[in-house]
């Protein structure tokens, strides 16, 4: 019961009324109009045809006024008569048991009265204080107003009904009210678990961002310094450091939006060890991410022939064509199994495939031992923007 009773009357702290409850108090007070107007009509009708005579008549002339008055509310007219106008009205509706006759069940002003603390939970659904008000009054008018028009016994027949009613109808709203709620809890639960998949997503890329360039850069060059490569030479050891550095202490969101990667590219090949021959045309416009990828893919790839390959050459190709721009760095060397590469080096699955795959491209390697090898990375025509060509 306590469980149900949390439910019903939703008390927790919320910071306002989500999009479902805002839509249910904006739509309950038009249903508690038309529900009232309908009703009133059609006991006015039936309460004047049983009636007849003077009394028929008077109910006709307070029924048309009452449903005249709902009208009024649905188009917006009632302003600030509103609140004044519904408390005399439940009031009078009560206390015109006097004139009404003895009352019964089925009495014209008890039906009235009746439905209009019945619906005023609906009409004024974010002012309860004001509901309750209307309600009390219609019930506690109709109790006196019947007892000064009949006081027996049989009027607790006649009035417990009203008040049960009353009752229901502040629980069916307090039941919809709360599914409201309901529904816009589960919506925020909803729109949280989404933002934190979307921070968890956007660290562990940030996390594989950072592998990736820490194993393009230091964990390369020491690698190189390790196999003897600064043992002749070693002043390049002091730039390459210095390049090293500048790529781990980069800021992604310092990057323009979109790069030329024929730019980029040239920039790569120009300091790169083995020769690369480079066939780059006009300008390719692309998201910085995929640029990015893409270039950071491409020197791993030089690096991998320059340590792996047993060749001083390689050839690489851009295509910016339809439907996608393709890359290819192609060799003559060695070659190697792709299947046979241990999971933990992450220079092809993490550096090339894995970071292009979270830019929103695709990279491939293909070689056999003895045959070479082809790196390929492509980016489809809807990943690149409207600015991929110029």
């Amino acid at each position: 019961m306590p469980r149900i009773t949390r439910w019903l009357t939703e008390r927790g702290t919320r910071a306002g009324p989500g999009p479902s409850e805002t839509r249910f108090g904006a739509t309950t007070p038009l249903f508690g109009w038309w529900a009232r107007l309908a009703l009133v009509l059609a006991w006015t009708v039936l309460g004047a045809l049983a009636n007849g005579g003077r009394g028929g008549l008077l109910i006709a002339v307070l029924g048309a006024l009452i449903v005249l008055w709902c009208a009024l509310r649905l188009r917006g007219y009632a302003g600030a008569w509103c609140l004044p106008v519904e408390l005399v009205l439940a009031a009078a509706l009560g206390l015109g048991q006097v004139w009404d006759g003895p009352p019964s069940a089925g009495s014209w002003a008890i039906r009235v009265a009746s439905i209009t603390a019945a619906a005023a939970f609906f009409e004024w659904p974010r002012r309860m204080g004001v509901a309750w008000a209307i309600a009390v009054l219609g019930v506690g008018s109709t109790v006196v107003g019947s007892v000064l028009a009949d006081p027996s016994p049989r009027l607790v027949w006649v009035l417990v009904p009203v008040a049960v009613e009353t009752v229901l109808a502040w629980s069916v709203f307090l039941v919809l009210r709360a599914s409201t709620r309901a529904v816009d809890a589960a919506g925020e639960r909803t729109a949280r678990r989404r933002r934190a998949a979307e921070v968890s997503a956007a660290r562990r890329n940030t996390e594989r961002e950072y592998l990736a360039t820490l194993h393009d850069t230091a964990c390369t060059t020491l690698l190189m310094v390790s196999r003897g490569a600064a043992a002749s030479d070693a002043s390049w050891v002091r730039e390459r450091a210095r390049r090293d550095l500048a790529a781990l202490l980069a800021d992604p969101r310092e990057e323009a939006e979109v790069k030329d990667l024929c730019v980029l590219l040239a920039a790569v090949v120009r300091e790169s060890d083995p020769v690369v021959h480079a066939e780059l045309p006009g300008p390719v416009l692309l998201p910085a991410p995929l640029a990015a990828a893409i270039v950071h893919g491409m020197r791993e790839a030089i690096q991998n022939i320059r340590l792996h390959a047993g060749i001083g050459t390689a050839r690489l190709r851009l295509t910016d064509g339809d439907p996608e721009v393709v890359v290819e760095l192609s060799d003559a060397g060695r070659g190697f199994d792709p299947a046979a590469v241990s999971p933990h080096r992450r220079g092809i699955a993490g550096s090339i495939v894995g970071r292009m795959a979270a830019a929103g491209g695709t990279a491939s390697v293909e070689s056999a031992p003895g045959r070479g090898t082809v790196v390929r990375w492509t980016c489809p025509r809807e990943c690149t923007g409207s600015g991929a060509r110029e």
